[in-house]
């Protein structure tokens, strides 16, 4: 009976260890999982198929965001009674990795820093002939705006202004004379204001334009900079050995800026994996983001770790451990680089198979780029055969004598494009100087001419078609009139002949042609 009561009491024992691991399961995994630099916040853990959600993986203080993983236990320890939890199929689903690549890191941030000032500058935000073409839209547009406000918009105003100024000509009556200035002001004021306004918009893109002129300067100098670096870079007489020591300077020129990003995003990302892989808990591997970042084998020795990164362009670098660090291989196109990223060291063997160098050939370049401790190197393993020597000898001449004149002539010609758009620009403001002038003139009429048709069987549409100008007529007639209305004892006969003979020496200054 002892016996079957102390059996008893044990199955009961047992039983509820088990019913309050059951309760407490996810308590118990949280703890188990974290370690002295990272910790699962918000752990549900499912006993029915070993899987843990979460909500934050925290490493090192960086929140990687929630996710889910499979969890086991293994026995280690002195006859195997310590328990250890392991964890596998670790997805991280909403990791901020464009924070991650943003991060400082000195080791990184000043290896790529270095490959940045081996490579190119910059080109201008905007070509030369980005510029004249946005200048000369601008100028097209400017010009039909003008003309169309001239000849349509302010017609009538201009129609009823000259209507008025003749009224005022004609009559003898002061009284009515000071009421068709009264009205005549009323007419001319807000059409004034438009003109001020639309000359403003004509003075504002004069300036833009000019102001904008230094980017022809700026594409110049940076055209007859690549020039010089071009020759430089190829010019025997300024080299010391056989082997053309700045050649290998083409890769960053060319593929600089692809190759700063690229390792940039491959380091830190393969840096996020190393801190995942130190840490104090059995992950063996994990997807980050889809498979933005993937990486196996975390659980063993270091030459056991493969992985793969997405890198911004679409294409991947592979990773490999090393026994002294990791190995991180990127190919895309022509172009392949194979970097290890060590404890204070990262080594990078670049090579760029370049194909329009000499023409109808290939030259391969190849470049060694060591930073340990700080210190950067960057080592030429380029070599020429003697066949691509001479054909580069022969490049350097022809880029001397032709290129340079070909990038000052066309510099010639963009300029007086310029010129001839910027004239365009301010015949613009010529065309509302001179309406204003002659609108606040009492003794000049503005007239709207229609143009001829010289076919008599066009269709009336033509008319249409050939649209309208508008004129500046100083009609010598209308002063006449309004200086002779000032003298009382001169005749209406004397008036008439006046204005006749004001009307057959009519002086028409067209706007719209000026």
């Amino acid at each position: 009976m002892k016996i079957l009561k102390y059996l008893l009491s044990a199955i009961l024992i047992v039983l509820i260890i088990f019913l309050f691991g059951i309760m407490f399961s996810s308590n118990i995994v949280s703890f188990m999982a974290r370690s002295k630099h990272s910790k699962f916040e918000n752990v549900k853990y499912s006993v029915k198929n070993s899987q843990m959600v979460f909500d934050n993986f925290v490493v090192n203080g960086k929140d990687l965001g929630k996710g889910h993983a499979t969890v086991g236990i293994i026995r280690t320890g002195l006859f195997k009674l310590v328990p250890k939890l392991t964890i596998s199929n670790l997805k991280l689903e909403d990791v901020k990795l464009e924070g991650i690549y943003k991060e400082k890191d000195s080791q990184i941030d000043t290896f790529t820093e270095k490959i940045n000032s081996l490579s190119a500058q910059e080109k201008a935000s905007k070509t030369t002939a980005d510029f004249i073409k946005e200048t000369t839209d601008k100028t097209t547009t400017l010009t039909t705006n003008t003309d169309n406000l001239i000849n349509n918009k302010w017609k009538q105003s201009i129609e009823k202004i000259n209507t008025l100024k003749k009224n005022y000509a004609e009559t003898t009556d002061l009284k009515s004379k000071a009421q068709k200035i009264v009205e005549l002001n009323n007419e001319i004021k807000p059409l004034v204001k438009s003109i001020n306004s639309e000359k403003e918009n004509v003075e504002k893109n004069i300036s833009e334009i000019e102001l904008e002129r230094d980017i022809v300067l700026a594409n110049v100098s940076d055209n007859l900079t690549k020039l010089e670096k071009e020759i430089s870079l190829n010019d025997f007489n300024n080299n010391s050995n056989s082997n053309i020591q700045n050649m290998n300077l083409y890769i960053f020129l060319d593929k600089g800026k692809d190759l700063e990003t690229s390792l940039n995003t491959a380091l830190k990302a393969t840096a996020l994996v190393k801190e995942i892989k130190d840490l104090n808990i059995r992950i063996s591997d994990m997807d980050i983001n889809e498979g933005k970042i993937v990486a196996k084998g975390l659980n063993g020795n270091l030459s056991q770790v493969s992985g793969e990164i997405l890198l911004q362009n679409h294409s991947k670098a592979l990773i490999k451990g090393q026994n002294n660090g990791y190995e991180i291989t990127y190919n895309k196109d022509n172009f392949t680089s194979k970097t290890l990223f060590a404890v204070n060291k990262i080594v990078s063997l670049i090579e760029y198979s370049k194909n329009d160098l000499i023409e109808g050939k290939t030259v391969k370049l190849s470049s060694e780029l060591v930073m340990e401790n700080n210190n950067f190197k960057n080592l030429n393993h380029t070599v020429l055969t003697d066949e691509e020597k001479t054909l580069l000898t022969q490049k350097i001449e022809n880029l001397r004598n032709n290129n340079y004149q070909q990038i000052m002539t066309k510099y010639e010609e963009d300029n007086k494009n310029i010129e001839t758009l910027i004239d365009t620009v301010y015949a613009q403001k010529d065309k509302l100087d001179k309406l204003q002038k002659d609108l606040l003139s009492l003794g000049t009429i503005v007239t709207v001419e229609q143009a001829a048709v010289t076919n008599e069987n066009a269709p009336q549409n033509n008319n249409q078609n050939n649209g309208s100008a508008i004129n500046i007529l100083n009609n010598n007639a209308s002063s006449s009139n309004i200086n002779n209305d000032s003298n009382n004892n001169t005749n209406n006969s004397s008036n008439n002949a006046e204005k006749q003979n004001g009307n057959q020496n009519t002086n028409k200054i067209n706007i719209g042609n000026r």
